[in-house]
């Protein structure tokens, strides 16, 4: 059997293998099949680090599928600047087309310098030396990062939540 045949979230309105592209349009951004095992998370960790920041997209993975170099990160952090940079409609569509895993000139959006969002900063930092070696655009199109967990939150914490939306990433954002 391949499990790659079966919708990874079986209650998504379009019952496709990719369930990021029915993220909501409007906050919280959490999609369907994830929502009630994040609200009892949430709710036992309301003031704390591992909170779950749902009024930012989420970011199961950034870069082009085919990219040569997969990174594996945790989960996307959580800056006090995101809502404001999520809240731009150019870095939504942006965003969005990274779900439905459509070509862009910067596929590894956060490396694109129209945005100076938290994650931009961040992944600036972390990939300096091959910035500075071959340049934002060759490096954009040579990585793709999948997360762990795909949700938002300051300090990861949420190891023993698993949600369905994260079997995507664990088989692996297919290629073709």
């Amino acid at each position: 059997m391949n499990i790659r045949k079966r919708p990874v979230c079986p209650d998504s309105p379009r019952d496709q293998l990719n369930p990021w592209v029915d993220v909501p349009r409007q906050p919280p951004y959490v999609l369907p099949c994830d929502s009630e095992a994040i609200r009892q998370y949430n709710d036992r960790h309301s003031d704390d680090p591992h909170h779950l920041h749902l009024n930012v997209l989420p970011e199961p993975f950034i870069g082009g599928r085919t990219a040569p170099v997969v990174l594996l990160n945790l989960n996307p952090g959580f800056d006090d600047r995101d809502p404001e940079d999520h809240a731009h409609e150019d870095f939504q569509a942006l965003l969005r087309a990274n779900y439905e895993h459509r070509d862009s000139e910067f596929p590894f959006y956060s490396l694109d310098p129209r945005f100076e969002n938290g994650g931009r900063r961040w992944w600036r930092k972390k990939l300096k030396p091959l910035i500075d070696a071959c340049g934002h655009e060759q490096v954009s199109r040579s990585l793709l990062c999948i997360e762990f967990f795909p949700y938002h939150s300051r300090r990861f914490g949420n190891g023993s939540l698993e949600v369905p939306s994260q079997q995507y990433g664990f088989l692996g954002v297919p290629s073709d």
